[in-house]
């Protein structure tokens, strides 16, 4: 409690230089003021030999702790804790809350102005241990979370077998992380407005997963994540009819029979979820085995653009989601995908279909062409700068390529040698298909060189 104390008061008297790359919300005088009167009633409560967590059950108080291995400058490494009435009594489902990426940073307050921890300021029968860290890295990591989880096991009387896993935007694209690097921890998901791995949560193939956000939210649209979750008995989503904007969290911890729900959950009733999908995508040197592939014509709604250009309606790409994304390839990426999604599903009315593609032409390198297959349209409802263009049959030397790095162009470079190499003739039209990108932490393409 002295360290979370001074750690406050250095942040606040040092005037930013304590803040951390990425600082969303410094801390306030009025905050600092407040726990420093929580601290205080700590020591008085010990001194006088008072059990100070029974005196804080049904309220939300900070712990501060050292990792053991995970040691990364941009985590502050504290949590919010809230116990229920009847804590102790019996071990308890833990929920596990991650904050979206406005309230991350080093103040520990922000973490209390969005939803559940909001709503446990001043609810106190909530039926399970809540725990609500900040983050402060734009790739949420799992080894973070393993390492509060493990500090938490130390400290509270929980059952290990009714973790919950949940986090609203930023946070809950992290518990999609976190449920697929370790599948054994949870009972069971809740991610809020959240993007996500969309190929890896295939193998999520029995874990419950009850998916939230608005009907209108223009930052994720879920449909593909959805429709990669079909084959899982488990999973269910709430979709918000005609809701706008982006704030999904405000009515889906207050959803009827959400409380119902996690109570039931059970790690010990899910079946194996250790196929992990990256398993199908065996690569050598990062590449699969190259295979020669006949793609069919197509029609792709398409959006072409430089970004370097100047005045157009998608020339502020690179710099305007840059922030983000955390690099310049996902931030063009993101923008222009994003674009032509919103424009299939919010004004042509039509289901988002995965597979997205960039096209390249060895003649216009700074071109950015990208598109997404579309079926039933009609050219009168597509508007500039977004088309329809018929791609003709495609012949191509293809590879899958898996990578945490920003751009595949190194590994389209080196295809295109193997390509050579094999006695194909490489027509310079060129296509990455994206299956997994953006935020995803870690992207999967297929690369494919044009031969003839």
């Amino acid at each position: 409690m002295v360290y979370f104390a001074i750690t406050w008061l250095d942040e606040l008297s040092n005037n930013d230089a304590m803040l951390k790359l990425g600082e969303s919300r410094r801390p306030k005088l009025k905050d600092t003021v407040r726990h420093i009167k929580d601290f205080h009633e700590f020591f008085v409560e010990i001194a006088n030999g008072k059990n100070y967590f029974k005196n804080r059950l049904g309220r939300q108080f900070p712990v501060k702790f050292k990792p053991k291995n995970y040691v990364h400058d941009n985590q502050p490494y504290h949590y919010w804790v809230y116990l229920p009435k009847d804590y102790g009594e019996k071990p308890m489902p833990l929920v596990f809350f991650l904050c979206g990426i406005g309230e991350f940073g080093t103040s520990l307050d922000a973490v209390l102005t969005n939803d559940l921890p909001k709503m446990l300021e001043t609810r106190t029968n909530y039926p399970f241990i809540v725990i609500s860290p900040q983050d402060n890295d734009r790739i949420s990591r799992p080894p973070y979370f393993n390492e509060i989880l493990d500090d938490v096991k130390k400290r509270f009387y929980m059952d290990e077998d009714r973790v919950i896993g949940t986090g609203l935007s930023s946070g809950g694209t992290g518990v999609w992380r976190w449920a697929l690097a370790n599948p054994e921890v949870f009972a069971g998901i809740v991610p809020v407005c959240a993007v996500m791995p969309f190929e890896e949560i295939k193998q999520l193939k029995d874990m419950p997963i009850w998916l939230f956000n608005n009907e209108y939210d223009n930052v994720w649209i879920q449909e593909i994540g959805i429709a990669n979750m079909r084959h899982n008995p488990n999973f269910k989503y709430r979709i918000y009819k005609g809701a706008q904007g982006h704030d999904a969290w405000s009515r889906a911890y207050k959803e009827k029979g959400m409380e119902k729900w996690m109570s039931e959950l059970n790690r010990k009733n899910n079946k194996d979820n250790s196929a992990k999908v990256l398993d199908s995508f065996p690569t050598v040197n990062s590449l699969t085995e190259p295979v020669v592939k006949n793609e069919k014509l197509q029609n792709y709604l398409t959006l072409t653009f430089d970004p370097s250009s100047k005045g157009g309606a998608y020339s502020d790409i690179v710099n305007e989601h840059t922030f983000r994304c955390g690099s310049m390839h996902d931030s063009i990426l993101y923008e222009a995908l994003s674009a032509i999604y919103n424009f299939q599903h919010f004004e042509l009315r039509q289901s988002c279909t995965p597979g997205a593609v960039r096209f390249m032409d060895a003649q216009k390198p700074d071109d950015y062409n990208f598109g997404i297959p579309i079926k039933n349209f009609q050219k009168v409802d597509v508007k500039p700068p977004f088309e329809v263009q018929e791609k003709p049959p495609f012949k191509c030397y293809a590879a899958y390529y898996v990578s945490e790095n920003e751009t595949p162009d190194a590994a389209l470079y080196r295809l295109r040698r193997m390509a050579e190499a094999a006695g194909h003739q490489l027509t310079g039209r060129d296509r990455i298909v994206y299956l997994q990108m953006l935020v995803a932490d870690r992207n999967i393409y297929e690369l494919q060189v044009g031969i003839k």
